[in-house]
C-alpha cells in the first residue's frame, strides 16, 4: 500500500522534529509473520523513487496462545521396556508465537490418568528435535503403564495433552550366567 507524507518544506538541518508518515493495516490474521520495507516517492514518475529500506518484521499478537501438543514418540505403543526407571521422548513442540516452551510428563496406571503415579518437573525445551526425561522414580515388573505430554510456553500457555501411549514393563527376568 502507500501513505501519503509530508510534503516539502522540511529541513533535516533546521532542528524540527521528524515528521512520520503511518500507514495502518487491517485484517491481518492472528499470529502472522510480516515483513515489511518502504521507499519514498516524490511525485516524479521519472525518478522520483528512492532505495528500499532493509526489511523489518512483526508478529500479529493479540493473544497468547499455547503450544501444540507434543507428540509421545517413546515409549512406542505397547512397548514392552526391561528397565524399572523409563525414559520417555517427544517431539518438541514450537509455540506459535515462538515463545520458549517446557514439557511435562505423566506416568499413569489407568489409561484415563485417573491414578497418575508419576509426573516430571517442566522441562525447559533447547533447540533439540526432541524432549527426554528418565524417571527418578521405579515403577513395577510386569505391569501395565500410560504415558502422556503436555507443553507450556513462558507466558503461561499450557497446550493439551499428547497421545498417550500404553507400556509394559517386562517381569524381572533372572540374571546370566556371568
Amino acid at each position: 500500500g502507500s501513505a501519503i507524507g509530508v510534503d516539502g518544506g522540511y529541513e533535516p538541518d533546521s532542528g524540527q522534529a521528524t515528521p512520520t508518515v503511518q500507514w495502518q493495516v487491517t485484517g491481518i490474521p492472528e499470529n502472522t509473520r510480516a515483513r515489511w520495507r518502504v521507499r519514498a516517492f516524490d511525485g516524479d514518475p521519472n525518478n522520483g523513487y528512492s532505495g528500499w529500506t532493509a526489511f523489518s518484521h512483526f508478529l500479529v499478537d493479540l493473544m497468547n496462545d499455547p503450544p501444540p501438543p507434543p507428540l509421545l514418540t517413546k515409549p512406542t505403543f505397547n512397548e514392552v521396556i526391561n528397565l524399572l526407571r523409563p525414559t520417555l521422548s517427544v517431539v518438541t513442540p514450537v509455540d506459535p508465537e515462538d515463545d520458549p516452551v517446557e514439557v511435562s510428563f505423566e506416568i499413569s496406571s489407568t489409561q484415563d490418568f485417573a491414578a497418575v503415579l508419576v509426573t516430571s518437573p517442566w522441562i525447559p525445551v533447547t533447540a533439540a528435535v526432541s524432549t527426554m526425561w528418565t524417571t527418578e522414580t521405579d515403577l513395577s515388573w510386569d505391569t501395565r503403564y500410560f504415558a502422556r505430554a503436555r507443553a507450556r510456553d513462558n507466558r503461561g500457555g499450557v497446550g493439551e495433552y499428547s497421545n498417550t501411549n500404553p507400556f509394559l514393563i517386562q517381569s524381572n527376568q533372572r540374571p546370566g550366567v556371568p
